[in-house]
């Protein structure tokens, strides 16, 4: 081998490793909305990953689902609503009882 055919060689290596990371990049960004779905852990987790693997490819659906990740309700956030509904009801419900105590 001369040093003309090893500069083909690291040559295609390069580009091969070059183009192994693109291909990473390019599914990372692919993947924005399923990792922000992730880190915010909201109570939308599987279909936005859903949509977002499937459909993600349209650029139209790919924006939304970012809208969605970031807009969806966290899982701490539902669980304060869902508290904060009981104690409404059970205040509604005490004052209802009251009425009839007097």
């Amino acid at each position: 081998m001369d040093s003309y055919d090893m500069f083909v060689i690291f040559d295609n290596l390069v580009g091969i490793i070059f183009l192994c990371l693109l291909g990473l990049v390019a599914l990372a960004i692919y993947l924005v909305p399923t990792i922000i779905v992730i880190f915010r852990k909201t109570t939308a987790n599987l279909p936005i990953i859903l949509i977002n693997i499937f459909l993600g490819w349209t650029f139209i659906v790919w924006v939304a689902c970012i809208i969605w990740a970031f807009v969806a309700k966290t899982k701490k956030e539902e669980e304060l609503d869902t508290s904060i509904k009981l104690a409404m009801l059970n205040n509604q419900n005490n004052q209802n009882n009251s009425r009839y105590y007097y």
